[in-house]
């Protein structure tokens, strides 16, 4: 989670039973204060950096950030994407192979007979996958049985799978063909 506030919160209260949640659910917070206002009114931020630290997981040096104003968010932009996509969703430590994590579900959807065929592009490490929502529940195919359709030397032509999902839809990617696989999920 990140939280990115130029301010105290007007529900301090919540807070600690908040931050016991993320806990109990092992949520790693990134927490920025972004101090601008507080500054320009030449106010003391002490407080207010206070609480958000609180918020941060710790340690603070990794995940408290603090910018002087709106502007210098830019300047951290970098350092918390590294940070971030060294951790969320990955297995193992430090890991940075994707699986389900960055996929965009809905993207492209195909009504069935009793459910729905969703793609989901970013999944796999970006090659992308499909979703089934059915009677039949909730089915994605692993990678291993997509490798086969989509193997690792055409990973940049096949990042779009899950695009399109309907007959004759896609979105081929540098200047390749739509390839459709017909697969029965079950």
């Amino acid at each position: 989670m990140i939280v990115v506030t130029d301010g105290e919160s007007h529900d301090g209260e919540e807070l600690p039973a908040a931050l016991a949640e993320c806990d109990k659910r092992n949520v790693t917070r990134y927490a920025i204060a972004v101090l601008g206002h507080y500054l320009r009114r030449q106010q003391d931020p002490e407080d207010f950096i206070r609480e958000i630290k609180s918020i941060a997981s710790d340690p603070d040096e990794k995940y408290f950030f603090n910018v002087t104003d709106e502007a210098a968010l830019n300047d951290i932009v970098d350092a918390l994407g590294d940070r971030i996509f060294s951790l969320e969703g990955t297995p193992g430590h430090n890991a940075s192979s994707f699986e389900l994590e960055m996929s965009q579900i809905g993207f492209s959807v195909h009504p069935l007979e009793d459910g729905l065929l969703f793609g989901t592009v970013g999944a796999y490490d970006w090659e992308g996958a499909v979703l089934e929502e059915s009677g039949r529940g909730r089915i994605v195919p692993p990678r291993s049985q997509l490798r086969p359709h989509f193997p690792p030397r055409l990973k940049n032509h096949a990042a779009y799978l899950g695009t399109g999902v309907s007959p004759g839809r896609g979105c081929p990617r540098g200047g390749g063909r739509p390839r459709g696989v017909l697969r029965d999920l079950g």
